[in-house]
């Protein structure tokens, strides 16, 4: 039987936002949907498992070569 597909999340983000995660994306040779669902995998389990992680504010996105 095959896997049922789950429903979509959409999320908004600016176009320099959008630009930032498909450059991060490239750089890792990934397609953008991969990179967003292994980032924020990755991301949960390091808030899980790190209460200090949950205060910072992350204002770009790691892997592109300008912040704001």
């Amino acid at each position: 039987m095959a896997e049922k597909r789950e429903p979509s999340l959409n999320f908004r983000v600016t176009p320099t936002e959008e630009r930032q995660f498909r450059d991060a994306a490239d750089a890792l040779d990934m397609s953008l949907s991969s990179f967003i669902r292994k980032s924020v995998k990755l991301g949960a389990a390091l808030l899980a498992q790190c209460p200090e992680l949950r205060a910072i504010e992350m204002d770009y996105v790691p892997g592109s070569e300008k912040s704001k």
